[in-house]
């Protein structure tokens, strides 16, 4: 039998993404999120931080982060999949991050990006080049 990798997470952003380059001149964006887990005996919320999550660039479309990074700001909800990566840090100390491989906006605090970095559409106006979503009003079939 197989197995698997693979990790699923919805939270909002600890910080803006950045974008990074590798030793070996990839880029990518790195992030943190905070998740919530349910405390059963204090009957509360507390939060659960993933601090070191990358999303790699498409192969040969750094240009593509560029697009993105302005849309993940702090606070903005998101929906991450990918897998757990594990590694040694420069003491030796295994340490584990999260390689991203799906990433999903979801939302915010108002629906508003509070981010000053220009934001570059594709000829669709979309900045994942899919069309942009609009809300469905009352008087209109859902096109599902």
């Amino acid at each position: 039998m197989g197995s698997l990798n693979k990790i699923q997470l919805i939270g909002n952003l600890g910080q803006d993404a950045e974008i990074k380059e590798s030793s070996n001149g990839n880029t990518f964006l790195s992030f943190s999120i905070a998740t919530s887990k349910y405390n059963k005996d204090m009957k509360t919320s507390e939060p659960v931080w993933h601090n070191s999550i990358q999303y790699w660039a498409p192969r040969g479309k750094p240009e593509s982060l560029d697009r993105l990074a302005p849309y993940m700001a702090k606070g903005k909800q998101i929906y991450v999949e990918g897998s757990l990566d594990y590694y040694k840090d420069k003491d030796g100390v295994r340490r584990v991050s999260i390689k991203a491989n799906n990433i999903e906006l979801l939302g915010e605090k108002g629906d508003v990006v509070e981010s000053n970095a220009p934001v570059e559409t594709t000829k669709d106006s979309s900045v994942f080049g899919r069309e942009p979503i609009r809300p469905v009003s009352n008087e209109e079939e859902p096109p599902f």
